[in-house]
Order: C-alpha cells, then structure tokens, then sequence
C-alpha cells in the first residue's frame, strides 16, 4: 500500500525543485531579458532575442557546432566500437583471472588518472603525426577516456550474460565475429546506448584538450567558443551561450532517455 506523502514531503520536493531548477530558469530568463533588466529579478517588460543573435554574430557558431558534432559523434562512435568487442573478449572468453584483473585495473588507473598530468606527452605525439589542431587529432586524445569507460561499464553488465546464447549461436554455425553483431549487439544495446550518450555529453563539454589541442577556428569546439565570450558586461550573453551549447544535450536525452534508464537501471534485458 502507498503512503500518502506529508506536507513535509511537498515541502521537501519543492525545496529540491527550486535548488535544481531555480539557476536554470533564472538564466535562461536572463538570456531573454533586456540589459538594464538584469539584475531587476522580478521584472520582464519585453522579451528579447539580442542576446542570442549576438551570440551566434560573434563567432561562427555554426562551424562550432559541426565541429562539436563530429567531435563527440565520432568518439562515442569509436569508443561504443573497440568497448563492445573488448568487453566481450575480456568477460566471455577464457582468460586467467589475474590477468583479466590486471586489465581492468589498467583501464580504471587510466580513466581516473588527471588529463593535465598527459598534455605534454600527448602535444609531442600530435606533433610528430602532424595531427595537431585537427579533429582527427581531438578525436584521438578523448579516446583516451571513452574507450577504457566503455569497456569497464559493458563489462560489467556482460559478466552476467549467460554462455549458453553464444554457444547456441556457435552450434549454429556462427563464429565468434558473427555471434558478437548478430547475438551480443541487439542484447546490449541499452547498455550500449547509455555508455554512448555518456560519452557524448563528456566530449561535448570537454575543454581542456579542446583549448590546447586546437588554435584554429576551424577545428575550435562549441564549449571552447563559448568560453571565449564569457566574462562580458551583459549577464544575458553569457547565459544566451550556455543555452544554446546545452540544447544539443538536452535533446540527446530526451530522445533516448528510455534507452538510457534501462541501460543504466537494469542493464541486459
């Protein structure tokens, strides 16, 4: 039987609500607010779109947006990629416990080891491969984290997946490259879709390697772009900005926001 919720619990999930909630609206309020209306927080005479206009007038928003697209896209991409076959190897097939240990610690060590303690190496290695300020070259160094991610997290949900629908497929004739596309792929796919959007939403917002790695406007990111015009005399520019980087992930969640629980909630169905 439910309980009925208290005053206190209305209390509690509205005070949570307005802690979550209350900066985003105010900023986007901000963003359409006129300049002198700023920091007049109950005041809205008009709703303007100046400061959007400004934004994307400032720099070539468009060119960063594409560059953000592919940046992101394509990481989550390979990292889904290289993560599923890797897991599948490292939880299915017979390897020496101390041995499958040692690779997941390898690939722990790797995700939480600090970026900035990596620059200078990774600089070097872009140099000498002529990969410096290219998406290619972006691409490249945020595999560094997506992909140990993505094999730490598939294997942990595939560690759980019976034998026995590989070694059905097998009798059937498949081989391994055949049971991991036609067999292990469509059971993971939430987990999969979970693991990719958050690989996505990390490179989207990434902007340590973005600013280092790339000094062009041609391979510069949304987030790095963004950044560029922060600090300005108009509050409702930098909000104006803010808004419309996270647009993109807003919508990536809400259209694969199912996926994502049950990757996350229950794993393999």
């Amino acid at each position: 039987m439910r309980k009925k919720s208290t005053v206190w619990d209305w209390i509690f999930r509205l005070l949570v609500l307005f802690l979550f909630w209350g900066p985003l609206a105010y900023g986007l309020l901000l963003s359409v607010k006129l300049p002198d209306e700023a920091y007049l927080p109950f005041t809205l005479s008009e709703i303007t779109w100046n400061f959007y206009r400004a934004v994307w007038n400032f720099t070539d928003f468009t060119s960063l947006l594409l560059n953000s697209i592919f940046l992101a896209g394509m990481t989550t991409y390979v990292s889904v990629s290289i993560g599923l076959p890797a897991a599948y190897a490292l939880s299915q097939f017979a390897i020496r416990p101390r041995t499958r240990i040692l690779v997941m610690a390898i690939l722990f060590a790797i995700v939480c080891f600090p970026r900035v303690a990596v620059i200078s190496g990774l600089f070097e290695m872009l140099s000498l491969t002529r990969l410096y300020d290219t998406l290619v070259g972006l691409v490249l160094v945020n595999l560094i984290n997506g992909v140990p991610f993505a094999v730490l997290v598939m294997m942990y949900f595939m560690k759980d997946l019976p034998k026995s629908l590989a070694e059905a497929a097998m009798l059937d004739g498949c081989n391994p490259l055949e049971v991991l596309i036609a067999v292990i792929a469509p059971v993971m796919r939430p987990v999969s879709t979970a693991v990719g959007v958050v690989i996505f939403i990390e490179t989207w917002k990434e902007v340590m390697f973005a600013m280092t790695f790339s000094f062009t406007e041609e391979t510069r990111t949304v987030s790095v772009g963004t950044l560029m015009i922060f600090g300005g005399p108009f509050a409702g520019i930098d909000m104006a900005g803010s808004a419309i980087v996270s647009l993109p992930v807003l919508l990536l969640i809400l259209i694969y926001q199912k996926r994502i629980i049950a990757g996350l909630t229950r794993g393999i169905h």
